[in-house]
């Protein structure tokens, strides 16, 4: 137990979830777990809202790992850097395999609902977005030692020869979401936006300082992700946080499983973010060393 960072009056284990219900599919964007996290230090009460985005089960998705360069490990590095979609898709440096210009967007295919306005002739494509981004810490998964050794050898073309290995995705997920909370300087990562969600959270939870959102879960590969039929279809695209699990068939081989955080108000105005890598955090990854 740290008791600097945690209440132990409001723990067990170091953090007690509160709720917890069964996962949900993948369109369901619901809550899986929440925790609330005490800093004695800054007098602060943090709620974490944790949830799985996917139908499968657990074990159906296999062991997930992080490829990086070696001084960016979780296993050894003092941060872990997540950045934003749109980090991804408008950083010009970025290697070709890791820039995606369609980086969280949803993309569906709208020639039906075009084709009773405009005629049998015409096509329409709609594209969306979440309202408010997250930043992505990105991982893989894979089964079989064979598919990681395709991992290893295609990421380490980029440089990223350190592979961390993250035997429970859910514990990581808390405990990520937990130091977001503990050592996010808010003011400068977020927008004002959030200035009205504090305002708000002190009118109706005046003992809660802030509310984190963390998914987690594989990413799914889809060119078109449905199609809509009639206006009221384009209302309802199932988007939510979806669009950041979401990426183009092209990118399939890298089998990505993501961990996206964000504050229940305000959006990012820095597009890279470090978070403090914690005992607690740095307990549950470890150096993968084989192909096991």
């Amino acid at each position: 137990m740290v008791t600097r960072y945690l209440d132990p009056d409001t723990i067990a284990h170091r953090v007690a979830p509160l709720v917890t219900v069964a996962t949900l599919p993948l369109e369901a964007s619901r809550i899986t777990e929440v925790i609330q996290a005490h800093d004695l230090q800054a007098r602060a009460r943090h709620l974490i809202l944790v949830h799985r985005l996917d139908s499968r089960r657990v074990r159906d998705v296999g062991n997930v790992v992080v490829f990086s360069e070696p001084c960016y490990a979780a296993f050894r590095a003092e941060d872990l850097q997540l950045a934003t979609p749109a980090y991804y898709r408008e950083h010009e440096k970025l290697e070709e395999d890791i820039r995606d210009p369609q980086d969280g967007t949803l993309t569906m295919d709208g020639t039906p609902w075009a084709r009773t306005i405009a005629g049998p002739g015409a096509r329409a494509e709609f594209l969306y977005r979440s309202v408010q981004e997250s930043w992505v810490y990105c991982a893989a998964h894979y089964h079989l030692n064979s598919e990681l050794r395709v991992l290893k050898a295609e990421f380490a073309k980029r440089g990223y020869t350190a592979v961390t290995a993250i035997p429970e995705p859910a514990a990581f997920a808390r405990w990520l979401g937990i130091e977001f909370a503990l050592t996010l300087d808010k003011r400068n990562a977020a927008t004002l936006e959030a200035k009205l969600g504090r305002f708000m959270l002190t009118a109706h939870c005046p003992d809660i300082d802030s509310v984190v959102l963390v998914h987690h879960g594989p990413v799914h590969y889809e060119d078109r992700s449905g199609s809509i039929a009639t206006q009221e279809d384009s209302s309802n695209p199932n988007a939510g946080p979806r669009p950041c699990f979401t990426k183009k068939l092209r990118f399939k081989y890298q089998s990505e499983y993501r961990f996206a955080v964000s504050p229940l108000f305000g959006a990012p105005a820095e597009r890279k973010q470090l978070i403090r890598v914690s005992q607690e955090l740095r307990e549950l990854c470890h150096e993968n060393i084989s192909d096991n």
